[in-house]
């Protein structure tokens, strides 16, 4: 999660999610598609992954984000404030990838741990979706859930007495094809990196 701070640097918040996504020793426990249960939704408010820049542009209202440490080449980032959505919502933000929406990060509001909504959206997803491959890391706790179109991740900061949280979904196609560029960037074409 990089947006629900108001401080820090993006990079540093960007960089526990891109690691887990693309180091290769957790990448099954991320990568795990779930049979059972319903598709991972896709949509959220008027947008939704796969949808094109231009109608995205012609939809909402949003403020186009520089380039940040860690993006990838072609990738285009949008900010929308939080009250075009739910009230709990604080801000989110749209990701593009040559023209495509392939990553939409909702930041909710910060709240009280005492009020953590955490363990009950879980249940509720585990319901919906089977259970969650989870991964904690020092002050975060990850939930991944994968249909083998969607990936969904549930994202817990604990900071101090306060807890900030979002929910991701990217476009598992999309991610992969961003992947795969990039390796092929850095590699200069030498990676054997299909998918």
């Amino acid at each position: 999660m990089h947006s629900v701070r108001k401080s820090g640097s993006p990079f540093v918040l960007l960089f526990p999610i891109l690691f887990l996504m693309l180091w290769p020793a957790p990448l099954f426990a991320i990568h795990a598609i779930f049979d059972d249960g319903e598709p991972i939704q896709r949509k959220h408010g008027p947008i939704f992954l796969g949808m094109e820049v231009a109608p995205f542009l012609q939809t909402v209202e949003s403020k186009e984000e520089a380039a940040v440490k860690g993006q990838f080449k072609h990738e285009r980032r949008y900010r929308m404030d939080g009250s075009a959505f739910r009230s709990e919502i604080g801000n989110v933000i749209a990701d593009f990838y040559r023209g495509m929406l392939y990553r939409i990060e909702i930041n909710f509001k910060p709240l009280e741990k005492a009020a953590s909504p955490i363990l009950q959206l879980s249940k509720k997803w585990s319901h919906r979706h089977g259970p969650p491959r989870t991964t904690a890391l020092p002050g975060i706790d990850l939930y991944f859930w994968d249909d083998g179109k969607t990936r969904m991740i549930l994202e817990a900061d604990h900071v101090e007495t306060m807890l900030e949280y979002s929910l991701t979904y990217i476009d598992d196609d999309l991610f992969h094809h961003a992947s795969r560029d990039r390796v092929q960037i850095e590699t200069e074409g030498k990676s054997s990196y299909k998918n």
